[in-house]
């Protein structure tokens, strides 16, 4: 098979190999894109963001940020993503590819424009749909979903969907999608299971989010208040960032539980991200809305028993081979942390039924599956 060129469009993208992160779509991408590299010519047309270089070799990827500068943000930015979009399509002229890939929602107009105006092959990666992943509300909500549903309606090559509970999603939005298939996410299995890291002394809870509403960590820290009454030395890590940080810290302060609680922010070392999860006794994610969980597979692959709201998607993923509890039930929640605190047994069942479910998702296997996918559509 001939090397391909591959266009990827993303609002961010990182800057290091040790994956300056702050979502799953952005690991997605660069896992996949890193790795088509070694055979294939590949581009990431990404937003300018303060720090980072304008253009940059990383990893055999040939990166551009264009845009104007500005920092990291889940919300907002709306003149600074209709820039991006703008500065995304101009220099996408200038590059020659055979498949262009929006990999983010604010990529996929640009790599619509692009394949109509080259001719070219093109695909559409959803995450999850406006409905479920913006807080905004009103008119921009409206149009969000207009654009949406817009992006939608065109025939793409390929659509990918991250997961099962996506594509139904997207169904709600489109009636009968076409050239739709489902390729997971995936995690570093066996460099994670080489981490060395000790466990803390004290029964602790790791969370990996952006603090943003919809990941519910304010249910957890409610729930750590009622844990606290039986366990007064628990511990609370929360990795992320976001503009429900001094919420959050207040919450935790008129909890009283800033002596419990741990907020790391943001960490550019992936690394240390995934020392915080297995130096930890569990680890929770709370969330409302995801489109898969690429965090809650990297703790199953640490070996460290997960707690998770009761949703499909989380069921999907981890084939039941975690602890659920009722969305939104700071009850529920305390109550199972509990049952793990003062059952080994418990703990040791999950323990085996994560690591086994970390095994279904190495990165490796979504990437041959990813490649198989571009170079049958581009030579069919």
């Amino acid at each position: 098979m001939t090397p391909l060129k591959i266009l990827f469009i993303s609002e961010y993208f990182p800057a290091t190999n040790q994956l300056d992160i702050r979502g799953g779509m952005e690991a997605r991408i660069y896992h996949l894109a890193s790795a088509f590299a070694r055979k294939h010519k590949i581009y990431v047309i990404a937003s300018l963001e303060k720090g980072k270089p304008m253009e940059q070799l990383l990893q055999g990827m040939h990166v551009y940020r264009v845009g104007r500068p500005r920092y990291y943000t889940r919300i907002g930015g709306r003149i600074d993503r209709f820039i991006f979009m703008l500065f995304a399509i101009w220099k996408g002229f200038w590059v020659d590819f055979d498949i262009v890939e929006g990999s983010s929602f604010f990529g996929w107009l640009p790599a619509l424009i692009l394949s109509f105006a080259k001719r070219k092959k093109r695909v559409l990666v959803v995450a999850d749909t406006v409905n479920n992943f913006v807080p905004v509300g009103g008119m921009e909500e409206s149009l969000l979903q207009i654009y949406e549903k817009f992006i939608l309606h065109f025939h793409w090559n390929k659509i990918i969907c991250i997961s099962h509970d996506v594509l139904n999603k997207i169904k709600r939005v489109v009636t009968s999608p076409k050239n739709t298939i489902i390729i997971y996410c995936g995690a570093d299995i066996k460099s994670i299971r080489k981490i060395r890291t000790k466990k803390l002394k004290v029964f602790s809870i790791s969370s990996v989010a952006r603090l943003v509403s919809y990941k519910k960590l304010d249910v957890l820290i409610k729930a750590i208040k009622l844990v606290k009454s039986v366990i007064p030395e628990v511990r609370l890590d929360i990795i992320g960032d976001g503009e429900k940080y001094n919420d959050l810290l207040n919450l935790t302060q008129k909890l009283h539980l800033a002596k419990n609680t741990y907020f790391h922010r943001h960490v550019p070392n992936h690394k240390r991200v995934l020392k915080y999860i297995k130096q930890s006794t569990i680890f929770c994610l709370p969330s409302a809305v995801e489109g898969f969980g690429i965090v809650t597979i990297e703790a199953c692959a640490a070996g460290v028993p997960v707690i998770l709201a009761n949703l499909p998607i989380h069921h999907e993923i981890t084939k039941n081979g975690a602890l659920f509890f009722r969305l939104d039930d700071e009850y529920d929640l305390a109550k199972k942390i509990l049952e793990l605190y003062k059952s080994t047994s418990l703990r040791n069942k999950l323990i085996k039924q994560v690591r086994s479910v970390a095994e279904n998702y190495p990165w490796m296997k979504i990437i041959k599956k990813t490649e198989k996918v571009y170079e049958h559509m581009y030579s069919h």
